[in-house]
């Protein structure tokens, strides 16, 4: 009868260990996909980049493209080699800061 009792117990641990396993990762994937950009966001927030909310898939890469491009188009060619150089980089590597930041 003891027997039995073992025979029946051993299944159920290897489904309690996957279980948990699952559980785990499931944890892991809520922190890093919700908790962390959450907290990212309200930081970004505070320093007065608000930006559009994103969307579940691509976050704001559509838009983020579309200002980049809008910017490029915007800036004028460089005449020579020395007008490549800026020292406000910033705006032109991150250009929708600038919007974000203005919303």
């Amino acid at each position: 009868m003891e027997g039995a009792v073992i025979r029946g117990f051993v299944p159920v641990f290897p489904a309690a260990i996957a279980v948990a396993v699952v559980a785990v990762l499931v944890h892991l994937y809520f922190y890093s996909a919700w908790r962390k950009t959450a907290e990212l966001r309200r930081k970004l927030g505070e320093q007065g980049v608000m930006g559009p909310p994103p969307s579940a898939l691509f976050g704001n890469l559509p838009e983020m493209k579309k200002i980049q491009l809008e910017a490029a188009a915007m800036a004028p060619p460089p005449r020579h080699a020395s007008a490549i150089v800026a020292h406000d980089y910033t705006s032109t590597v991150f250009p929708y800061f600038f919007k974000w930041r203005k919303q």
